[in-house]
C-alpha cells in the first residue's frame, strides 16, 4: 500500500531544513483523487466526535476548556498510535493516513479553539491560568503522542 507514514524521510543533520525531503529515504505517498473523498468522510466523523465529546462536557457542566482539552489531548494519543502503526507499514483495506490521520483525527483536534481559549483567558486578566493551560496543553500533547507510539511498538 502507498499509505505509509516514515518520520525518517526528514533530515536535519548537517544543519538541512527538517522540512527538505531526505533523498536517502522514500518520501509519503503523494495524495490522490480519492484521497479527498477520504478526508471528507473522517472530517465529518471526526467533527461529529468532537461535538460529542463537547456535548459530554456540556452535560457534566464541565468547563469548555475541559472539552477541547481532552479532544486535543484524544486526538494526540490517537496520532501516536497511528504513526507508530503506519511506521510498521501494516497494509489498510482503506488509505490509513488520509482517513483517519487528516481527516478524523485533523476535524476532532482543535487548534484554533485552542488559540481562542488562550486570548480569551488572556484578555479576562487571567495570564497566569493562560500560560498553564497552553503549557500543559503542548506538554501532555506530546507526552500523548510519545505514550501512543510506545503502546504501539511495544
Amino acid at each position: 500500500s502507498g499509505y505509509t507514514l516514515n518520520f525518517t524521510d526528514f533530515n536535519t543533520e548537517r544543519g538541512q531544513y527538517p522540512w527538505v525531503p531526505n533523498p536517502q529515504f522514500p518520501s509519503i505517498a503523494p495524495m490522490q483523487p480519492q484521497d479527498f473523498l477520504w478526508i471528507g468522510v473522517g472530517g465529518a466523523a471526526g467533527a461529529v466526535a468532537r461535538a460529542l465529546v463537547i456535548v459530554a462536557g456540556d452535560r457534566l457542566e464541565l468547563p469548555r476548556l475541559a472539552a477541547t482539552f481532552t479532544v486535543n489531548m484524544l486526538g494526540s494519543f490517537c496520532l501516536g498510535v497511528m504513526a507508530a502503526w503506519l511506521l510498521r507499514q501494516v497494509p489498510t483495506p482503506v488509505p490509513a493516513r488520509p482517513l483517519v490521520v487528516i481527516g478524523f483525527l485533523g476535524a476532532f483536534t482543535t487548534f484554533s479553539t485552542l488559540a481562542l481559549e488562550l486570548v480569551e483567558l488572556a484578555r479576562g486578566e487571567q495570564m497566569g491560568a493562560a500560560v498553564a493551560y497552553g503549557g500543559l496543553t503542548m506538554g501532555c500533547g506530546v507526552a500523548m503522542i510519545l505514550l501512543g507510539q510506545t503502546l504501539i511498538r511495544a
